[in-house]
C-alpha cells in the first residue's frame, strides 16, 4: 500500500513536473515571439530615403539658380559691347557725332609748290560742330567741264571734326604732260555729290585743268597730297 502511494505521488510530481516544464517553454515561446516582434526594424526605417530627396531637390535648385547667372551677367556685357561699338564708330564722339553737312565747315585753299604742285583744301568745324567727315573724297568740279577722280583706291579712315579741328584733301588739277587743258580761277568743293559746297578762288590766277584728282580727308597735311595721278 505504501508502495502505491509512493508510485502515485511520483507519477503526480512526475506530471507536475511535466506541466511546469511546458508552461515554462510556452512562456519562453511567447517571450521569444514578443522579442521578436519587438526587434523587428521599426517603419521609420524608411526616413533616410525620404530625408536625402529635400537634399537632392536643394542641390538641383541650387544648381539651377547658378544656370540662370551667365546669361544676365551676358546681358550686361552685350549692353557694354554695343556702346563701346558705338563710341568706335564715331571716332571717339560717344556716340553722338553725326555726318557732317557742308554748312557745319568752313573752307580755305592753298597753292602748294611741293610734289609738282597741288592745291590743299582745308575743311575746319565751326563752333559748337561735332561731326564725321565722310570716308570718301570730297566732291570738286571745274565748271561743267571737269570732274576730280579719286587719287587714292580705297576709302580713308573716319575722321571726327570737333571744336576747330581740320581735315585736309589735295587736289592736283593736271595729271596729264601735254598741252591740252581748260584754265580756270576757281573750282566748287562738296562734301557730297549734290551737297551745297562752296566756290574757292586759289591765289595766282588761272590755272590749266585736265584730268583732275583729288585725295581723301586726311589729319595730316602732308598725307593729303594727291601726287602726279599716275600719269593719267
Amino acid at each position: 500500500m505504501r508502495s502505491f502511494r509512493q508510485s502515485a505521488l511520483k507519477t503526480v510530481l512526475g506530471l507536475s513536473c511535466a506541466a511546469l516544464i511546458s508552461l515554462t517553454t510556452a512562456c519562453n515561446d511567447d517571450d521569444s515571439k514578443d522579442n521578436a516582434a519587438g526587434t523587428a526594424p521599426p517603419a521609420p526605417a524608411a526616413v533616410p530615403s525620404t530625408r536625402t530627396t529635400p537634399s537632392a531637390q536643394g542641390t538641383a535648385g541650387a544648381a539651377g539658380g547658378s544656370a540662370a547667372v551667365p546669361p544676365t551677367g551676358g546681358a550686361r556685357t552685350a549692353t557694354s559691347s554695343a556702346t563701346g561699338g558705338g563710341t568706335g564708330d564715331t571716332g571717339g564722339g560717344g556716340g553722338s557725332a553725326r555726318q557732317c553737312k557742308d554748312d557745319d565747315l568752313t573752307y580755305s585753299v592753298t597753292t602748294e609748290s611741293v610734289a609738282g604742285g597741288y592745291f590743299l583744301v582745308k575743311a575746319t568745324a565751326k563752333s559748337g560742330v561735332t561731326c564725321v567727315l565722310p570716308e570718301t573724297h570730297p566732291v570738286v568740279t571745274f565748271g561743267s567741264k571737269a570732274q576730280a577722280s579719286p587719287a587714292e583706291h580705297s576709302v580713308g579712315p573716319k575722321l571726327t571734326l570737333s571744336g576747330g579741328s581740320s581735315a585736309y584733301a589735295g587736289i592736283n588739277p593736271k595729271t596729264t604732260n601735254d598741252n591740252n587743258e581748260i584754265l580756270f580761277d576757281s573750282f566748287h568743293i562738296g562734301l557730297t555729290d549734290g551737297g551745297a559746297g562752296v566756290k574757292l578762288t586759289p591765289r595766282g590766277g588761272d590755272t590749266g585743268i585736265d584730268k583732275p584728282i583729288v585725295t581723301n580727308w586726311h589729319t595730316d597735311k602732308v598725307e593729303a597730297a594727291p601726287g602726279d595721278g599716275g600719269g593719267h
